[in-house]
Parts: C-alpha cells; sequence; structure tokens
C-alpha cells in the first residue's frame, strides 16, 4: 500500500510525462506543418522520398563539379 506521499509523488511524475508528451506532440505538429509550408510535402513518408532525392542530385552535382574542375585543371596546366 502506498501512503499520501508516495502518491502525491507519484501523481507529480504523471503530470510531468504528462506536459512533457504534450510539448512533444506540438513541437511535432510544427515539424510536420514546416515541412508542408517549406516543401510541400504531405506526410513524412513524402518527405523521406524528396530527401533522397535531393541527396542524389546533390552526389550527382558533386561528381559534375568534380569533372569540370578536374577538366579546367588540365586545360589551364597544359597552356
Amino acid at each position: 500500500m502506498i501512503n499520501e506521499n508516495q502518491y502525491r509523488e507519484l501523481k507529480q511524475e504523471v503530470e510531468a510525462a504528462r506536459n512533457e508528451a504534450t510539448r512533444a506532440q506540438g513541437a511535432l505538429d510544427q515539424l510536420i506543418d514546416r515541412l508542408k509550408d517549406e516543401f510541400e510535402c504531405e506526410s513524412l513518408k513524402e518527405a523521406k522520398t524528396l530527401l533522397t532525392s535531393l541527396e542524389t542530385k546533390r552526389e550527382e552535382a558533386d561528381e559534375d563539379f568534380e569533372k569540370a574542375f578536374a577538366d579546367y585543371q588540365k586545360r589551364w596546366k597544359e597552356s
């Protein structure tokens, strides 16, 4: 059996957990709204797909840059 102090402590812990869950839900809602506004993604799945696509494009751009830079250096070192 629990005494009154244990009950009050438990009640405070439950309230703290409830408040933390509410804050976490609010943060999640803000992030989802930001995804919708900034990236026009309606779901986390769409955001992950967009991220994968953007990462692929970035890698391709990096490769193109490295090739162009190597060509530039080769051309100007020969001159």
